[in-house]
């Protein structure tokens, strides 16, 4: 219970410091890498060391998807 308060905070922390420099996105996905690596890890591993590095490397792609999510929901709004 315990790892998964420690995968939240970095959460938070990672999407506070996204609204300048990483995304929400960038750090929701990095979150969700290491929620599926754990039934599939026999052996324990360290979450910060899993999760900034897959942070960094999906960056620009979930920033672009998250641009165009919204974008089509500030267009849903507008014709709303």
């Amino acid at each position: 219970m315990l790892i998964v308060g420690y995968l939240n905070l970095l959460w938070i922390l990672f999407t506070c410091i996204g609204v300048f420099v990483f995304g929400l996105f960038s750090a929701t996905g990095a979150m969700f890498t290491i929620v599926k690596m754990w039934p599939k890890q026999e052996h324990e591993f360290h979450i910060f060391p899993t999760f900034f590095p897959y942070l960094q490397e999906v960056y620009s792609l979930l920033l672009a998807l998250g641009s165009v999510i919204g974008h089509l929901e500030e267009l849903k709004f507008e014709k709303g």
